[in-house]
């Protein structure tokens, strides 16, 4: 698992400053749609790929616009995620807990960090094609590195 923690740090740093447009959580399944310019740099180019992150566990979401001594923990994936996230950065935690650093699209003062675990991932490309992690690779690096 620590692995898979790895490869979604890598991941999620490829996805900074990208919005999460739409997303479903049922059964330890979270399906994240991302909207990002690498997804322009695959074959054929689409606007958004898809994360499904597999046995995801501890989903909690901690706010920024509270004290610290009044952070409430939200646990209800429906609260957290419609505020139309973006990626601000990643943390990799010990037993392969991740911690996205987050905006909101929605609402002006909102940031805070989605915590989480995955036993396993994968990705899609906008039309749910298999997308596997060395072509996500490539097109982020068409992004950085163009030529």
């Amino acid at each position: 698992m620590e692995e898979v923690a790895g490869l979604l740090t890598d991941i999620f740093n490829q996805l900074c400053g990208c919005p999460i447009i739409n997303y479903t959580y049922e059964q330890e399944i979270l399906r994240l749609e991302i909207k990002t310019p690498i997804a322009t740099h695959l074959k054929p180019p689409v606007e958004t790929i898809n994360l499904i992150l597999v046995g995801c566990r501890r989903l909690q979401y901690l706010s920024y616009t509270q004290t610290q001594e009044t952070r409430t923990i939200q646990t209800n994936a429906s609260e957290v995620l419609h505020q139309n996230l973006i990626v601000q950065g990643v943390e990799r935690r010990p037993f392969s807990t991740i911690i996205l650093y987050c905006i909101s699209q929605a609402i002006a003062i909102e940031a805070g960090e989605l915590h989480f675990s995955a036993s396993g991932f994968q990705l899609y490309d906008q039309e749910f094609g298999r997308l596997n992690y060395p072509t996500f690779c490539k097109a982020a690096d068409k992004l950085t590195h163009p030529l």
